[in-house]
């Protein structure tokens, strides 16, 4: 029977006489890389998607001679919009989940759709933090210190027109098509990659950064970059996408379904919409700090030096 010290070291490393050198280096960190190069990818590549995707639906509605002189009018129809935004979101979910199954982790962890370590009130909580930076925009534009934004004026526009099954359309692919999509891309996929080599400080920041340049148009640049740092901080603390998917198609849904109510205030109401919403920022914020746990998710997504994803 071995009854030597099983946690006293060998004596080749007890002996002083060895070079330190000899010592195995530690473990390399998770590639960085990837993340960057999969944004890059699902970014160009929904260009010649789109392009593609209403073509062939010019040429269903109108022929193939429809292409020069119908094409625009096909883009800026509720099917060419809605569809357009479909396959944006179904690049960014693919993306998401086919460098997911190139992972030696399972799929579930690697994207962190686990159970989320929050209850229904912290949940509740998370959602309102969510809605309240929407208000502070709302809040900001009221003031009139937000720049005037053509393309979100007219996506509201051509959305506030929408009846019918063109609105539960609109629901479905600019509200809870995003809240899944994205999730998966961004705070799934890349953020998780990121914090595991940066930390989740760094790791959110940047993850958010790429979210709002995603967006393109300023003021929803700007807006999704905040949307971003508290959806990641959501994710870091509960451990799992699965709220910030919930808050994200909840804040899209209400967006969409109030696209065309057009409010005017004085600037006293104005003032206090802001205050409000950053009140409400704040005490949700601290609310994830003081009391949801923050869920170490290593575990379950700790990924060995040799992965290629």
């Amino acid at each position: 029977m071995d009854t030597s010290d099983p946690y006293r070291p060998p004596e080749s490393f007890a002996d002083d006489s060895i070079d330190a050198n000899v010592v195995p280096e530690s473990l390399p960190k998770p590639r960085v890389w990837t993340p960057f190069v999969v944004f890059v990818v699902a970014f160009v590549l929904q260009v010649p998607v789109i392009i593609v995707f209403l073509i062939v639906l010019t040429i269903i509605m109108h022929g193939v001679n429809g292409i020069v002189h119908n094409l625009e009018e096909v883009a800026q129809s509720n099917i060419g919009i809605l569809g357009s935004t479909l396959c944006t979101m179904t690049i960014f979910a693919g993306g998401a989940i086919l460098t997911g199954w190139a992972s030696p982790i399972a799929l579930v962890n690697r994207l962190r759709l686990t159970k989320p370590s929050i209850s229904p009130f912290g949940m509740a909580t998370a959602i309102c933090g969510t809605l309240s930076i929407s208000l502070a925009f709302d809040g900001l534009s009221l003031l009139d210190l937000l720049p005037d934004s053509p393309v979100l004026s007219e996506l509201s526009r051509i959305i506030g027109s929408m009846t019918g099954f063109s609105l539960i359309g609109a629901v479905l692919t600019i509200g809870v098509a995003p809240g899944i999509a994205e999730e998966l891309l961004f705070r799934g996929y890349i953020q998780t990659r990121l914090t595991q080599r940066w930390g989740a400080g760094v790791g959110i920041f940047v993850t958010s950064l790429l979210f709002g340049l995603m967006h393109m148009d300023p003021v929803h640049m700007a807006f999704a970059f905040f949307m971003g740092l508290f959806l990641g901080y959501l994710t870091e603390r509960s451990g799992s996408i699965r709220p910030a998917m919930i808050c994200h198609a909840t804040n899209n849904i209400i967006s969409t379904l109030t696209a065309s109510q057009e409010v005017s205030f004085n600037t006293f109401t104005s003032g206090l919409i802001l205050a409000s919403a950053c009140l409400i920022l704040v005490l949700s914020t601290a609310y994830l700090w003081a009391f949801v746990p923050n869920k170490n998710h290593e575990d379950s997504a700790t990924e060995s030096p040799q992965e290629v994803s």
